[in-house]
């Protein structure tokens, strides 16, 4: 039995690296699902996102899991084509309101990302196919004697590029190849659905009215800015 199990892999290693490579793909234009994430200090949050590529909107809602802000929730709601992103912050009831910060991206592999592998994930009729892609690059900070590495690795299903798992790793490497900083962020996607359920998700919430704040930078959405940022793939 254990032979036969060796053959089976085997035989399966063989059949996916002698397919043609999978090329980059898109997700689908509109879904929703939750998403689970580790950083490199252990902090868990638990993402509850809206992707609609076709209006070029996003919503993501992250809750803080461990820590000592555990339960603290944010929000972001971004509206590309309204040049309008929408911070909430929902323990001090504060909307930061901002012009868009960051250009729309379409959710999916970039065109520029390396296929790595395939694999199948789960057993027998319960078995989905993904395939990973990498992306990383290096440049010099200006002014600063250090290089910085990012690095991106991510799965999606080979049928229909749903996103399942998401490696981003971040740092500055000295001149003198000692490390200055890294950044480790863990993202894993469950209970994905296509479609959007309701439009009202990207409504911004009452406080957005009541107690908004305008601002030009990043500076006063008190950091939750670079979670959103990178919470759609």
């Amino acid at each position: 039995m254990f032979l036969a199990a060796l053959c089976f892999v085997c035989v399966l290693g063989t059949s996916l690296s002698d397919a043609a490579a999978p090329e980059p793909c898109a997700t689908p234009k509109q879904w929703e699902g939750k998403a689970w994430f580790l950083d490199e200090f252990g902090i868990a949050r638990s993402v509850y996102m809206s992707y609609d590529g076709v209006n070029k909107r996003v919503r993501t809602s992250i809750k803080l899991l461990n820590g000592r802000e555990q339960g603290k929730i944010t929000e972001a709601i971004l509206l590309f084509e309204e040049n309008r992103f929408y911070f909430i912050l929902h323990k001090k009831e504060v909307c930061v309101i901002t012009n868009a910060l960051f250009d729309f991206k379409p959710a999916g592999v970039p065109a520029d990302a390396v296929y790595a592998y395939s694999n199948i994930r789960g057993f027998g009729s319960n078995s989905v196919k993904t395939n990973t892609f990498a992306k990383s690059y290096e440049f010099e900070s200006p002014g600063h004697h250090h290089e910085h590495i990012h690095s991106w690795f991510a799965s999606f299903t080979d049928d229909t590029c749903v996103p399942v798992l998401e490696t981003i790793y971040e740092g500055d490497l000295l001149k003198d190849a000692s490390q200055r900083y890294i950044q480790l962020d863990l993202i894993r996607y469950t209970d994905m659905t296509a479609g959007i359920a309701s439009d009202k998700v990207f409504d911004p919430p009452d406080i957005c009215t009541k107690n908004a704040t305008i601002a030009n930078n990043t500076k006063a959405i008190d950091g939750v800015f670079q979670w959103h940022r990178f919470m759609y793939i």
